[in-house]
């Protein structure tokens, strides 16, 4: 099988293995322990303060800044003032609120309010990201305890959201408390969910968490699943119908659902099927007639088919069906209130040990895998050596240390055929033991490297490592920049941002190439901070909280400005503001572009102030990245022509050349060796075409009368 088949079969294989499940570990855990932020960074803890005002167990007060601060219940309720928004006779929104909602956002608590709370149907807002769903959340919970302050709400979202939840409620409504934020402490969770359920309030609680609470089927899972109204932010999580938290999320009792995401569609689209089905059951029929008349001949003419006008009648007979269920307003809904965003797609060198390594790599067929997760390691793997040789080395010596091991403990025993036999049993009983020793230790390797490469198989890379690779790095020095393309470009864009009196924020797949870089920025002197799935969320916020506002950060950073933020890329991907950047490295291509482009929209969202723009770091054509990226653009294509009803076509989704960015072409004129080209991204640069505008009055109504037909015959 070729490296290109092998990588197509992936793209499809590995969005089915890659649910909440897989994710869970980095991003979900609700149990993690939670240091303070002083701990995290070695910082002297302060004096003792006042009393606890948290209400959680460990009480996070120590953490500084406003990570989960909770709202007390015997604080002043605050009744919303007669000349707020109106939604109904009854229901006026806060007067301090409504004055700073945007014209969109009002119309969304509308659609939001006329169906969720009024009619008790689910809905999904689909803004794009960056327009303030979290607010219009917000605004839509106060108008549901408007009336009724003893109404119970639950806001289900993942781990490291939760503290940007209440900050948010705290910004938006610092005086008033209908909603009564109530996140789950650690610990004894009982006392909480039952004050909830008898008196009212919003429960805030993790993907993961909710999962466990459910599986318990105890009074406890009884009284969440029997909340007045849900709310499922980052909904996107909801993809795979077979997922377990799919499954739990199904239990809720009450129709009244709003599920938010700024990417409905990930990979394909039956994930969409699967939110809108959750909204609005039965909404779409079942999933063999959604597959028969949307996905069929949408994907087809995606994939190269000839049929556009078919294809554009199911969109278009998708989106009226959905009018009611799905509100979805792109990045230009803002106007002059968003700055720019451009898109710069940097193809990267690869060097002269970076391409040996590649040849190795295909030349000993470890990539010619037979199943997905062995296709989805080749891909890790390719893009290892892609982003710098030292990745590979590090796994190699460990690799080494291990193999070399086991091969003293076959000496131990072989090694002398005149000794005792009580001798040869004694040695032969220590060598076992330190064979099990040493296969513990691996297990614990292959554990650790999964996680690195977030993968699910048993090897973190495609075959041994001292087959193909140590031939290669027998000479390789540790530590260099000059030994890949990509790191290169982002050492030189890091410090060039840094002269400018910017800041940047360079986002990755694995934890193997942030360690990596920070090696390199050890010898620099640009201030960093790091945040992984092992950062405590609680740590999480207070970092992003301190990036923005320029503070320091601890004894890792050598001034008192941090000039950039490295992320893990599923860790700080999504739910959080970094708006204090505005430049943005994604230094390597996920297989799922949602992770890439929740990425882009951590600085360019409502708040930034400067023009943002966006580097990706791309290998050179013929590398799985350079395939992978180009998959990319067809899964771009999907969402805008039947989520955002806006063509781009697929000729004009070629990447084009564009006026320079001066940073971008100091980077360059300093190192040309290092890169290929520099393209800017028309998918998000050229004018989009509304798809109202390539159908007739007469085939927007065929496609209505057909949607209708096979909605009557199934």
């Amino acid at each position: 099988m070729s490296l290109s088949q092998a990588t197509e079969r992936m793209m499809c294989a590995a969005a089915q293995d890659s649910d909440d499940e897989n994710s869970s570990s980095e991003d979900d855990s609700d149990e993690e322990p939670v240091p303070s932020f002083a701990e995290l960074v070695g910082r002297k803890p302060a004096a003792a303060g006042p009393p606890c005002t948290c209400d959680l167990d460990p009480c996070l007060c120590a953490a500084g800044g406003r990570a989960f601060k909770a709202k007390r219940d015997d604080q002043q309720v605050v009744t919303p003032a007669r000349d707020g928004l109106k939604l109904d006779d009854d229901t006026r929104l806060d007067a301090a609120l409504s004055d700073r909602l945007r014209p969109h956002q009002r119309r969304g608590i509308r659609f939001l309010y006329d169906r969720v709370v009024k009619d008790g149907k689910g809905c999904v807002l689909a803004d794009h990201m960056g327009l303030g769903k979290t607010l219009q959340l917000i605004g839509t919970l106060q108008s549901w305890f408007a009336n009724r302050r003893e109404r119970t709400a639950l806001v289900v979202a993942p781990a490291f959201v939760l503290p940007n939840w209440l900050d948010e409620v705290e910004k938006w409504l610092p005086k008033d408390r209908s909603i009564r934020m109530r996140p789950l402490p650690k610990g004894d969770r009982a006392p909480t969910i039952k004050k909830w359920a008898r008196e009212g309030g919003c429960l805030l609680v993790g993907y993961e968490m909710f999962r466990l609470i459910v599986s318990q089927n105890d009074d406890l899972a009884k009284l969440v699943l029997g909340t007045g109204l849900v709310v499922l932010d980052e909904a996107h999580r909801l993809k795979e119908p077979k997922s377990q938290i799919y499954k739990a999320l199904t239990k809720i009792t009450t129709r009244r659902r709003i599920l938010a995401t700024g990417y409905p569609i990930q990979n394909r689209l039956d994930e969409y099927y699967a939110l809108v089905d959750y909204a609005r059951p039965n909404i779409l029929g079942d999933d063999d007639l959604f597959k028969r008349f949307f996905e069929g001949p949408i994907v087809a003419y995606l994939d190269g088919g000839k049929n556009r006008g078919e294809a554009l009648r199911r969109a278009h007979a998708l989106r009226n069906a959905l009018e009611d269920v799905v509100l979805r307003r792109g990045a230009d809904t803002l106007g002059d209130d968003l700055p720019r965003r451009r898109d710069w797609v940097v193809e990267c060198a690869l060097t002269e040990v970076q391409r040996k390594l590649y040849d190795a790599f295909v030349e000993s067929g470890a990539a010619e895998s037979t199943n997905s997760r062995g296709e989805l390691a080749a891909y890790h793997t390719a893009l290892a050596i892609c982003n710098h040789p030292d990745i590979i080395d590090k796994h190699l010596s460990e690799e080494e240390r291990l193999f070399s091991a086991d091969t003293r403990s076959e000496e131990v025993v072989t090694g002398d055929a005149w000794a005792a036999p009580e001798v040869v049993a004694r040695e032969a009983s220590r060598a076992a033991a330190r064979q099990l020793r040493d296969e513990s230790k691996r297990d614990q390797h292959r554990v650790k490297a999964r996680k690195k490469n977030g993968l699910d198989d048993a090897e973190a890379f495609c075959g041994s490592l001292r087959a193909w690779a140590a031939p290669v790095l027998t000479d390789h020095a540790a530590g260099s920049t000059r030994a890949s393309g990509k790191a290169q470009v982002c050492l030189a864009l890091l410090a060039e941002v840094k002269r400018r009196g910017e800041r940047c924020v360079v986002f990755t797949q694995t934890l193997g190439t942030l360690d990596v870089l920070e090696d390199l920025l050890a010898s620099t002197d640009i201030a960093w901070c790091r945040i992984d799935g092992s950062t405590p969320a609680a740590a999480r916020s207070e970092i992003v909280h301190a990036f923005n506002a320029r503070k320091e950060q601890g004894k890792r950073v050598k001034r008192d400005a941090v000039d950039a933020l490295l992320v893990s890329i599923r860790a700080g991907g999504e739910g959080v503001n970094m708006t204090g950047a505005c430049r943005v490295v994604l230094y390597d291509v996920c297989w799922n572009p949602c992770f890439d482009r929740q990425a882009m929209c951590r600085a360019h969202r409502l708040g930034q102030k400067r023009e943002v723009n966006v580097y990706r770091l791309v290998a050179p054509a013929g590398t799985m990245e350079a395939r992978v990226f180009q998959l990319q653009r067809r899964k771009e294509l999907l969402v805008r022509e039947v989520i955002q009803q806006r063509g781009v076509s697929v000729e004009a989704a070629r990447l084009v050349a564009g006026a320079g960015d001066e940073i971008l072409k100091t980077v360059v004129a300093a190192h040309a060796a290092a890169v290929v080209g520099v393209r800017e991204d028309p998918l998000e640069t050229a004018p989009p075409v509304p798809l109202q505008k390539l159908l007739t009055e007469p085939e927007k109504r065929r496609a209505v009368d057909e949607w209708a037909a096979a909605r009557a015959s199934n």
